[in-house]
């Protein structure tokens, strides 16, 4: 398929968001919604006013807790989106039978192969999918703080040292600046 033209892109601008659409032959058009400079200052402002005037011991203790653990909420995305559904998959693998040593026999994987398969597997299928997924070694969980210290940590240890620092000087400022306001 040949590249589109710019002159087909689709601009629809608003206070604050511009709207980009690609029009495609035969279906709708694919739009993304980018927020502009003056809607950003808005959402900061929003922000700022909703939730820390409003809930400042809240805001504050959601600070001192990343201060303490700055790279809890990256834990949190990780093992949300990818370790958790990750070792869901593979035990779902194995109790059909795909294991790391290959396919166990007497399982509904060995069944689903000798019935539909036999000795021959197709290279892009299903079941060629779920057998090399079912082999993969699990993997030790990423860790920040790990204690085998890799090229490069020294910066990745400060990084997130300066990251609980800022997020104390925050909670502080916030405390002190609405705290005492009801």
């Amino acid at each position: 398929m040949p590249p589109l033209p710019l002159r087909n892109l689709v601009w629809a601008t608003g206070p604050t968001t511009q709207r980009l659409c690609l029009p495609l032959e035969g279906l709708e058009h694919v739009c993304i919604t980018v927020p502009t400079v003056e809607g950003v200052k808005l959402a900061l402002v929003r922000l700022h006013r909703e939730i820390l005037v409003q809930h400042p011991y809240i805001s504050a203790a959601c600070l001192l807790f990343v201060a303490f653990f700055p790279a809890s909420p990256f834990y949190l995305i990780y093992y949300t989106l990818y370790a958790i559904p990750r070792e869901i998959i593979l035990a779902f693998l194995a109790c059909l039978g795909f294991e790391r040593r290959g396919v166990r026999a007497g399982s509904a994987a060995a069944w689903y192969q000798s019935h539909y398969h036999g000795p021959y597997t197709p290279s892009n299928g299903f079941f060629a999918h779920s057998q090399s997924y079912g082999a993969v070694a699990r993997a030790r969980p990423y860790r920040v703080d790990s204690d085998q210290d890799e090229d490069g940590s020294i910066l990745l240890k400060w990084f997130w040292r300066l990251v609980g620092w800022s997020c104390a000087y925050a909670a502080i400022v916030i405390l002190l600046k609405y705290g005492g306001s009801s």
